[in-house]
């Protein structure tokens, strides 16, 4: 018999919409999308595209160079 209890929910890693593009337009230079509209557009083309782009090359120019390296649970973490 198992009297564990169930362990909860693990913390949401993710930004609400507002966040996200807060985080988008405070890049410096400013990166290539900045509204939905426009990163839906671009996020298409490079998944429809003719060749796969890797996701290290294109992520830095959204959320900055540093991004993929930033400490867990910060905001440019989660963006």
């Amino acid at each position: 018999m198992n009297t564990s209890t169930p362990t909860s929910a693990p913390k949401r890693l993710m930004l609400d919409e507002k966040d996200f593009f807060d985080v988008l337009r405070a890049q410096r230079p400013s990166p290539p999308a900045t509204d939905p509209q426009t990163l839906d557009g671009y996020l298409t083309a490079l998944i429809i595209g003719p060749r796969f782009i890797d996701p290290r090359q294109w992520i830095p120019s959204f959320v900055g160079e540093g991004a993929l390296m930033a400490p867990e649970h910060t905001t440019e973490a989660k963006a």
